[in-house]
């Protein structure tokens, strides 16, 4: 039998970090806006118009990239759907219990858990096909800035990426134009696995930001809810 332990690249693990970690402070500065503590243009300003977007694709990129190292890519979707229902119990409740909107229908994990079935049931076509990355980043691009958001359809297609009029969701993740950046990290997997980034990549380590990786779903659960305690809290003391 076969004992050797696959590589571990900790580079991948440490860029995951880093991008859920600048999620995560993104998250709490649409907290501070909404309870007026810090100015609105603080995030309604073009250079967060593009920041934000671009750690996103980041981490779902590397969330891609991740699923082919995956024992099971199929359990990893199951899991991470549960986490999803999870977070959309838990902020409809914020949403009545604070007075605020904050109830997340199809927000990133729903996306990742869905992406990963999808792919559990691609991988022999793509591992066949052999799509290039560039053509996958293109598809994103073109499915970002020109695929209609808005439309008079039912709500059940918002996962797809249509979004019927009143539809809302604090955090939204549709497939389209979010699923080819995830293939775009799949096929970034393969480069990495076929040794074709710089040396120092694989020497690369920042175990603090791998250990932020090793924990991601967790941490992605519950900061929102901790971060809303914290400012409940506050509330109470201050007056």
């Amino acid at each position: 039998m076969d004992t050797a332990q696959k590589p571990r690249y900790h580079a991948l693990d440490a860029l995951r970090g880093l991008s859920l970690l600048l999620m995560i402070i993104h998250h709490l500065a649409v907290d501070l806006t909404m309870y007026n503590m810090v100015p609105l243009w603080l995030l309604s300003n073009p250079i967060v118009g593009i920041l934000q977007p671009l750690f996103g694709a980041c981490f779902v990129a590397l969330s891609g990239a991740s699923s082919r190292f995956s024992r099971s890519t199929a359990r990893r979707g199951l899991k991470i759907l549960l986490a999803a229902a999870a977070v959309t119990a838990a902020t409809a409740g914020m949403s009545w219990f604070f007075g605020q909107e904050v109830t997340v229908f199809f927000g990133i994990l729903h996306f990742l858990g869905v992406a990963s079935l999808i792919y559990h049931v691609a991988q022999p076509l793509l591992d066949k096909i052999k799509i290039p990355g560039p053509l996958w980043f293109a598809l994103f691009l073109i499915a970002f800035y020109f695929f209609p958001r808005m439309a008079d359809v039912p709500m059940a297609l918002a996962p797809l990426g249509l979004m019927g009029y009143g539809f809302h969701s604090a955090d939204y993740y549709p497939l389209l134009p979010w699923i080819f950046i995830y293939f775009f990290g799949v096929w970034i997997a393969d480069c990495v696995k076929e040794n074709r980034f710089p040396e120092g990549f694989y020497r690369f380590r920042c175990r603090p930001l791998e250990a932020v990786s090793k924990h991601s779903l967790w941490l992605y659960l519950l900061h929102q809810p901790v971060i809303m305690g914290l400012f409940q809290l506050w509330f109470l003391i201050t007056g």
